[in-house]
């Protein structure tokens, strides 16, 4: 009787300390609410597919909000206060500047086609160039293309109608890049675009994506749409873990999360892409004025933009990164994915 006993409760410990042992708990603090696109519709079906892959054994937590503010994700995450978070690049030029590749004026393919690209030039070109010791890089990704919005009747045909308009982008390259056809550029972050378009204190805004034009409130102030062709910019994201964290898990684990992560974590942004479009058919059925610059001012805009590129080329050959090369092997890359030539 006593051995039976014995035997039972060696057989209960052992599973209760295979569960604990099961059950690997990460947690994910993100800037985005969970009304947003990316975390409704792409992280929680990743971190679903994470525990699905892991059969179980490994479940990532949600915080009810951010853990940092928006340029700190990254330090929160090699600090542990968060195991896992995103961290936009343009926030961190001087750590992260071959991940800013995507925000100077350029060919802009899908969401999709450009995450996937930035995963593999990232992971072609720039894994052993970046040094991030205390974190691992599970994706990169990227947010839809920019748009140019407008306010009023003013129209931008000419590079001389942008000269006195006052236009409100994000700091950064977007002010560099508008500051070089404008001498009425208002920089700052987009949470306080609200304020300056409500006040009727600019003639237009850029530098954000279809889909935030309603999450900023900015959708009854705006009057029409402007695609930027082949000057539009877009964000880089990366999707970081705990250093430490990581190789705390078993290669099971870390199997089951890398199987779900870089390309195919690339491809889920899919849905931005689908949001995108849902989003302008919405303004046009709303009578929102959407078009298009001519291909001629779109170059002339590309011209007088220029140098932000050059400046990024000169400023990573410091890393011994061929700028060019990388460059090239991007579009080249869009190219392939998408099938379209631009």
């Amino acid at each position: 009787m006593r051995k039976l006993i014995l035997v039972s409760t060696i057989a209960f410990v052992a599973g209760l300390t295979g569960s604990a042992h099961a059950e690997t708990k990460l947690l994910f603090s993100t800037l985005f609410p969970p009304t947003h696109s990316l975390y409704a519709e792409v992280l929680v079906p990743w971190a679903e597919a994470v525990e699905e892959e892991s059969g179980g054994s490994v479940e990532i937590d949600f915080a009810p909000s951010s853990l940092a503010p928006p340029p700190e994700q990254l330090g929160m995450v090699e600090n542990g206060i968060a195991d896992i978070a995103i961290q936009y690049t343009g926030l961190l030029p001087n750590r992260l500047t071959p991940l800013t590749f995507t925000e100077f004026p350029g060919p802009n393919y899908s969401t999709e086609v450009t995450s996937v690209a930035i995963w593999h030039v990232y992971d072609e070109m720039l894994r052993d160039k970046i040094d991030l010791k205390r974190v691992k890089i599970l994706s990169a990704f990227s947010f839809p293309k920019t748009w140019f919005w407008t306010l009023n009747d003013k129209t931008y045909n000419t590079l001389e109608d942008f000269k006195g308009a006052r236009i409100a982008t994000t700091t950064g390259l977007g002010a560099t890049a508008w500051g070089a056809v404008s001498d009425g550029v208002v920089a700052g972050p987009a949470f306080r675009y609200f304020e300056i378009v409500s006040k009727g204190i600019v003639d237009a805004y850029t530098t954000i994506t279809p889909i935030d034009v309603p999450g900023f409130n900015l959708e009854t102030y705006t009057k029409g749409g402007i695609d930027l062709g082949d000057i539009a910019t877009s964000g880089t994201f990366i999707l970081l873990v705990n250093d430490r964290k990581w190789r705390s898990l078993t290669d099971e684990q870390r199997a089951a999360i890398g199987k779900v992560s870089g390309e195919a974590f690339a491809r889920r942004t899919k849905v931005l892409d689908d949001k995108v479009a849902e989003t302008l058919a919405r303004f046009e059925s709303q009578g929102m004025t959407l078009g298009a610059f001519s291909p001629e001012l779109q170059a002339q805009l590309q011209e007088k933009m220029g140098f932000i590129k050059d400046g990024w080329v000169e400023s990573v050959s410091a890393m011994d990164i061929d700028g060019r090369a990388l460059l090239d092997r991007y579009h080249e890359l869009e190219t392939e994915l998408s099938g379209e030539q631009k």
